[in-house]
Parts: structure tokens; C-alpha cells; sequence
């Protein structure tokens, strides 16, 4: 699928699992139990692998596995050229609305901050007039974006 998208030249590609939040406080009918969390963020990152060959980026380099332990997530966003892999849905949303959806940039749904250089590379979205977003993946994900983007209708 991912082959399908390069033509549109996505300024950036963000991949996460199909994890709500990272907080243990979302809705069991949102959560895959039939995959472990490793193997979500491993196909993240495989993915993120894919977009770079796709669109012509370096290979993959010592460094880019994923080093998490059997009981956590990875804090914060990993950059590669232009395509992220955050550790779940909300902190992508909150990364690529910049604090400009009043929605997402609620207190109450706070992530771990992204380190300073990731947050950096978001300049090109904090000056954007308007930010277009296409979520492709599973119904997992796409609830998952939607319970965050539209809480009333989710609730």
C-alpha cells in the first residue's frame, strides 16, 4: 500500500502502532490483544524502512533497530529523513498538529515530549496555513486517530 502513496509527495510520513495513548487509560475495544506491542512498533518501523526505499532515502543504517524492553515504549519520536515513528497515536497527533488543534493540545492528554531535535524538524507545520492528514491502516487506527480528533462522536 505504502507504494501507492509515494506519487503524492507527503512532506512527512509518521508511523505508529495501533496504541491510543501510551497512558493505559484507553477503551479495550481500541486496543489489538492478538499483537504484542514490539511487534507493533517493529512493523513501524519496517514501514518506515519500506517509505524510505520507496521514496529513493538512504538504507537502512546500525541504529535504526528497535531497542525497547519487553515492558515499555519508546519515549519519544525517532527521526529518519521524513518519516517518524512515534510510540502511539495521540503523541503522532499532537507532533503534527504543533499545539495548533486546541483539541489534542488539551492538558489533559499529555504524552512524553518528543526530544528538542524532533520537535525542530516540525517548523514546516507550526508555519503551515493548513495541514492535510491521511490515515491509512486499520480500523484500529483510524478509531484510534478519531477518538482524539472528535471525542464527543467517540464517546
Amino acid at each position: 500500500m505504502l507504494k501507492l502513496l509515494v506519487p503524492y509527495h507527503f512532506d512527512f510520513a509518521v508511523f505508529c502502532p495501533n496504541i491510543t495513548e501510551t497512558i493505559a487509560t484507553c477503551n479495550a475495544d481500541q486496543q489489538n490483544f492478538n499483537v504484542s506491542v514490539e511487534n507493533m512498533l517493529t512493523r513501524c518501523l519496517d514501514n518506515q524502512q519500506s517509505w524510505r526505499l520507496l521514496t529513493g532515502q538512504r538504507q537502512k543504517q546500525p541504529g535504526d533497530e528497535l531497542l525497547i524492553s519487553a515492558c515499555s515504549l519508546p519515549l519519544v519520536a525517532e527521526r529518519q529523513s521524513d518519516s517518524l515513528v512515534f510510540p502511539c497515536i495521540l503523541s503522532a497527533l499532537q507532533w503534527i498538529t504543533q499545539g495548533r488543534d486546541s483539541i489534542l493540545a488539551d492538558p489533559g492528554k499529555r504524552v512524553i515530549p518528543v526530544k528538542p531535535s524532533i520537535a525542530a524538524k516540525a517548523s514546516s507545520l507550526r508555519d503551515a496555513t493548513e495541514i492535510h492528514v491521511l490515515i491509512a491502516g486499520s480500523l484500529h487506527l483510524v478509531g484510534g486517530a478519531l477518538k482524539h480528533l472528535d471525542p464527543v462522536s467517540a464517546s
